[in-house]
């Protein structure tokens, strides 16, 4: 495990923020770079395997900072957040 900032953090784990559509990803990307955070677009599967949805991917220690921008900045969440790699 690595330590930043006082926190233990295990290097590789990121969360991942669910957005409304891949428009909405593409501008959460944009809006959190701005922001100092660096996100990734990705695509995933809802937990019940039945259909996919675009999230913006963000290292674990950054995301519910990340959460709150996009809160803040009007980007329509699903209110889905998870741990991925």
């Amino acid at each position: 495990m690595k330590e930043r900032n006082g926190y233990a953090q295990e290097s590789g784990l990121y969360k991942c923020i669910a957005v409304k559509s891949v428009t909405y990803a593409q501008k959460a990307k944009k809006i959190l770079g701005e922001k100092g955070i660096d996100g990734y677009l990705h695509r995933g599967e809802r937990s019940n395997g039945q259909s996919c949805h675009w999230c913006v991917k963000v290292k674990q220690i950054n995301a519910d900072r990340a959460y709150r921008i996009l809160l803040d900045s009007g980007i329509p969440l699903t209110g889905e957040m998870y741990e991925i790699r």
